[in-house]
C-alpha cells in the first residue's frame, strides 16, 4: 500500500498538468453536484485543495498500477 509520505513525493515529482486537469474536473463536478463543496471552495485555498486531489489522484492510480503488477507476478508464478 502507497504511504501518505509516498503520495505526496510522488505527486509533487511526477504529477502533470493531465492529472491536475482531472482534479479541477473533479472538483468542477463536485461544486456542481455538492452545496457544501461550492460554499468551502468559495471561501478556500482553492490552489491547496487541487493539489491534494491531484495528490488523491496519483495516489490511486500508482497504488492501482502496483497492485495490477502484483497480480500479475503471482499468475506468472502460479504458472511457472
Amino acid at each position: 500500500m502507497i504511504t501518505a509520505k509516498e503520495a505526496v513525493t510522488i505527486s509533487l515529482k511526477a504529477g502533470t498538468v493531465t492529472s491536475m486537469n482531472r482534479a479541477l474536473d473533479i472538483m468542477d463536478t463536485l461544486r456542481a453536484t455538492a452545496p457544501k463543496f461550492r460554499a468551502w471552495t468559495a471561501c478556500g485555498d482553492k490552489w491547496s485543495f487541487y493539489v491534494a486531489l491531484a495528490a488523491i489522484y496519483e495516489a490511486g492510480r500508482i497504488q492501482g498500477i502496483r497492485e495490477e503488477r502484483a497480480k500479475n507476478r503471482k499468475h506468472k508464478r502460479q504458472a511457472g
